[in-house]
């Protein structure tokens, strides 16, 4: 009598995405590495790769340029400081009333310059950099609020800003550096590399991680970012 013996199949898990999209939708979400261009090549368009389609344009003569295998193998986009800025059109669906996250992985580079390293027209939800080599981090939405004064700046960073009015607040690399009502403007456009009267105080520095959220994220979210992006680009947090 001859045995029948079920052939076993070889299950294989599903390839894991290790961004934590289980924290929800953002309203924005930038990576350069999805960038189709080569090293040095100038932005026209950087393609919003989580949200509804709020990408990042710039017309000749004020883009940034691309730059390959910059951090742990990753790219940046790199903003000189002179000319260099993008923005979204009108957010869709619609302007994002706070309370909102904004993340950003950047390095600025350090000099004598007020800089800033995004905003949302007209001081609706920025974060900037003061004008001293180590100037303070501030951010506000239109409230100006101190994150940390004096600051180093000069090396990739986590800049995490939950605005919420009374309770708005800013993290760098998961530790918390200031707290207070930074107004409740809502979140109209976005503008990187410079404020919402652009060529005022441009950014010199390099953008690898660029997402937004419509909520203000809590503890376990926040962690969760920086704890994926401290093992992406190899920053302690």
């Amino acid at each position: 009598m001859s045995l029948l013996i079920p052939s076993r199949r070889l299950l294989l898990a599903p390839k894991r995405d290790p961004f934590p999209r289980w924290i929800g939708r953002p309203v924005f979400q930038f990576d350069p590495d999805t960038i189709q261009l080569l090293d040095g090549d100038p932005m026209s368009l950087w393609m919003d790769i989580g949200g509804p389609g709020n990408h990042l344009t710039q017309v000749p003569g004020a883009r940034p340029v691309l730059k390959r295998g910059i951090l742990n193998g990753h790219s940046v986009v790199r903003f000189g400081g002179t000319d260099d800025w993008m923005s979204t059109a009108n957010l869709l669906p619609a302007a994002q009333a706070q309370p909102t996250t904004i993340i950003i992985v950047a390095k600025v580079t350090t000099n004598a310059a007020a800089q800033v390293i995004y905003d949302g027209v007209t001081t609706r939800q920025y974060l900037f950099k003061d004008a001293l080599d180590t100037g303070g981090a501030y951010y506000g939405a239109p409230t100006q609020v101190t994150g940390e004064n004096p600051h180093t700046w000069g090396s990739f960073e986590i800049y995490t800003c939950v605005f919420n009015g009374l309770s708005s607040a800013l993290w760098i690399n998961g530790v918390a550096k200031g707290t207070g009502d930074a107004g409740t403007a809502s979140l109209t456009r976005v503008i990187l590399g410079d404020n919402g009267t652009p060529g005022t105080a441009k950014l010199n520095g390099d953008v690898t991680y660029f997402v937004g959220y419509p909520k203000g994220l809590n503890v376990a979210e926040r962690r969760a970012l920086d704890l994926y992006f401290g093992r992406r680009f190899l920053i302690t947090v």
